[in-house]
C-alpha cells in the first residue's frame, strides 16, 4: 500500500477491498458486532439467544451495538432496528448503504493522536450535523472504538483521552465491516422514540418479537448515554410494553424498582452476570 498515492480511486477502492475480502468467510451463522458500545451485550447475546422464541419480525428498538440481531440466527424475514441516537444510526446505515466506500475511509484513516484530534473536535463542533453523513460515520465509528469504556459521556467530557493503550483501530475491523454489512441487507434502520415501533400495528402482531435493551437505571447516575431514563421513564417503558401484542424480551439491571414495575413478568437472573436480568412475557 505504500504506492497507493500513484492511484486512481477506482483503483484505490478495488486494492483496498481485494485486502478486506481475501480474509473473510462469511457464515450464515450469527456474527460478532463490529462496534464497542457501551451496555452493549457482546458478553451475554449467546446466553440469551436460545431464549428467543420463533418470530416473523425481530424488532429492537434500542439498538446499540446490535449484539443480539448479528449473533441471532435464523435471521426473521422481517427486522426493524432503531436508536434514538442519530450518529449512531447514521453509522448503521452508512454500513448497509455504503459499505465499500465507508470500509475504504476506515483503511484510510490513522490511528493517531492528531486523527482523534481532528475528528473529536469536529464532533463537537456546531458543524458536526452538516457534515456528509458519510464523514459522520466514519468519526463517529473512530471516537466509539477509541472512547473509554465505549461511553457517550466521555464524548463531552474534557478529561476523555485518546486510548493508545487499548488500540482498536486495526485493519482486521475492515473485515467486521465487511461480515456485518452482509447481515444488515435488507434491514430497516430507524431513528425514532422507541414507543412508535410498539405503537405501529404493522410491527405489533402476534409473530413478532421485541428485544428490548433500554438504559438502564444505573445509567443516570454515571450518565453512560446521551439519552438517558428517568425513573418516571421506566415506568412509561413498562407501560409500554403492556402494549406489546408478541413477544419481549427485556435486558435490564436488577435494581428493586425495575423488579417492581416488572413483578407480573418472568424475570431471570443472567447465570455469570450479577448486574443483568432478563424479563420475558412468555
Amino acid at each position: 500500500m505504500e504506492k497507493t498515492d500513484k492511484m486512481n480511486s477506482d483503483d484505490l477502492s478495488k486494492s483496498i477491498q481485494e485486502s478486506v475480502n481475501k480474509d473473510v468467510q462469511y457464515s450464515a451463522g450469527g456474527v460478532d458486532p463490529f462496534l464497542k458500545y457501551i451496555g452493549g451485550k457482546g458478553k451475554i447475546a449467546a446466553i440469551l439467544q436460545p431464549y428467543i422464541p420463533e418470530h416473523k419480525t425481530y424488532i429492537e428498538p434500542f439498538l446499540g451495538s446490535g449484539a443480539m440481531f448479528f449473533r441471532t440466527e435464523p435471521r426473521a424475514q422481517t427486522n426493524v432496528l432503531n436508536d434514538y441516537n442519530g450518529d449512531l444510526v447514521n453509522l448503521f446505515v452508512q454500513l448497509r448503504d455504503n459499505r465499500d466506500k465507508l470500509i475504504e475511509m476506515v483503511w484510510l484513516t490513522p490511528f493517531s493522536e492528531e486523527t482523534h484530534r481532528k475528528i473529536y473536535k469536529a464532533y463537537l463542533s456546531p458543524n458536526w450535523q452538516k457534515l456528509p453523513p458519510i464523514h459522520r460515520a466514519l468519526g463517529f465509528y473512530f471516537i466509539m472504538q477509541n472512547a473509554w469504556n465505549e461511553s457517550v459521556k466521555h464524548l463531552r467530557d474534557p478529561a476523555w483521552k485518546f486510548q493508545t493503550g487499548k488500540a482498536k483501530w486495526t485493519k482486521s475491523i475492515c473485515n467486521e465491516l465487511f461480515v456485518c454489512s452482509n447481515k444488515l441487507d435488507g434491514v430497516f434502520v430507524l431513528n425514532r422514540h422507541y414507543g412508535e415501533l410498539i405503537d405501529n400495528p404493522n410491527l405489533n402482531k402476534e409473530d413478532s418479537f421485541y428485544y428490548l435493551d433500554p438504559p438502564y437505571s444505573m445509567a443516570v447516575e454515571k450518565g453512560y448515554y446521551k439519552h438517558n431514563f428517568t425513573p418516571s421513564n421506566h415506568h412509561e417503558f413498562a407501560l409500554m410494553c403492556k402494549k406489546i401484542v408478541g413477544k419481549f424480551m427485556i435486558s435490564y439491571d436488577p435494581h428493586p424498582m425495575i423488579l417492581e414495575i416488572f413483578k407480573e413478568y418472568n424475570i431471570r437472573e443472567v447465570v455469570g452476570f450479577p448486574k443483568e436480568i432478563m424479563i420475558t412475557n412468555y
